[in-house]
């Protein structure tokens, strides 16, 4: 699964701009009978079936996945109180995404979303790989990529600022997690030039 997952990595980070996030409103309707299904006063029964119809929404392709989380993640932004944020707290957790899908899903939309989605998705990320060892911040510097990237997709990039990412992607590179690994090698092979042909081989080896 997780040599799967890396495979989808550079098509997950090589766009930028993102594809703006919007509630698909199908998906959210199922999410919503589900969270309300495991939360609120229910028969253990009931609350089991809610749980099995959120696992067989969580048996789908991976690319399936990675939407099913970033429409869970814009229903936890719009949740309307305790019980709902709960109820999507416990969704997640019966899902059990992994560590690459919650990248997929957040990283490219972190810049763009508006403050309550990109607290969730700040929120996914941190609780996904702050608890390895390795970059003090990842996520800080992987955000403030992400934001350079964006930017330089609208404008012409500043040479010395683009300089300073090389640098900043050359040190995620010895990163001792292997998503943070996984992301560099998605940003260069977007765009070989931005570090040396040394880290660029380093990484294809990997």
């Amino acid at each position: 699964m997780a040599l799967a997952l890396l495979t989808l990595m550079p098509m997950a980070f090589a766009a930028a701009p993102a594809r703006r996030l919007a509630p698909d409103g199908g998906l959210q309707a199922e999410i919503t009978a589900v969270v309300l299904g495991m939360t609120g006063s229910h028969t253990a029964e009931q609350h089991q079936t809610a749980r099995e119809i959120a696992s067989e929404l969580g048996h789908r392709p991976t690319a399936d996945r990675v939407y099913l989380l970033e429409q869970v993640a814009i229903f936890l932004a719009d949740a309307g109180g305790t019980e709902e944020a709960m109820g999507g707290a416990l969704l997640l957790h019966v899902l059990d995404f992994q560590r690459l899908e919650i990248l997929a899903a957040a990283l490219p939309h972190m810049v763009a979303a508006d403050p309550d989605l990109n607290k969730i998705l700040r929120e996914l990320v941190a609780t996904t790989v702050l608890t390895d060892a390795g970059t003090d911040d990842p996520v800080g510097v992987v955000l403030e990529i992400e934001e350079w990237r964006a930017t330089a997709a609208r404008v012409a990039p500043d040479a010395t600022r683009r300089a300073g990412i090389g640098l900043l992607l050359s040190d995620l590179a010895e990163d001792d997690n292997r998503w943070v690994r996984a992301y560099v090698a998605s940003v260069v092979a977007a765009d070989p030039e931005l570090v040396e042909p040394d880290v660029s081989h380093r990484l294809r080896e990997e």
